[in-house]
């Protein structure tokens, strides 16, 4: 199996700050907008670089239930209203 990495530098955690906590679907999602707004971005080789990780009976975040899809729903609006914060008009 392929395992893939991602080296995220110290300084942008402590510019943009941690993951926000009240996110339990999107957390990655909100930081990556954050990476990518401010920061650049390199990609080496050419293998798969995600892979989910589903668990039986809907016991994840990632599984297909209707509180996680609300949730997630919500987080996308959080997310968005967020989106354009530190961008010059």
């Amino acid at each position: 199996l392929c395992h893939p990495s991602v080296l995220i530098r110290r300084e942008f955690y402590m510019e943009h700050g941690l993951y926000d906590n009240r996110m339990r679907q999107l957390p990655d999602f909100d930081r990556w907008i954050a990476l990518v707004k401010h920061w650049p971005i390199h990609v080496l080789g050419d293998e798969d670089l995600v892979r989910f990780r589903l668990l039986e009976a809907e016991q994840n975040a990632s599984s297909n239930s209707r509180a996680n899809v609300i949730r997630g729903f919500n987080e996308h609006i959080a997310v968005d209203e967020r989106f354009f914060e530190g961008c010059s008009d």
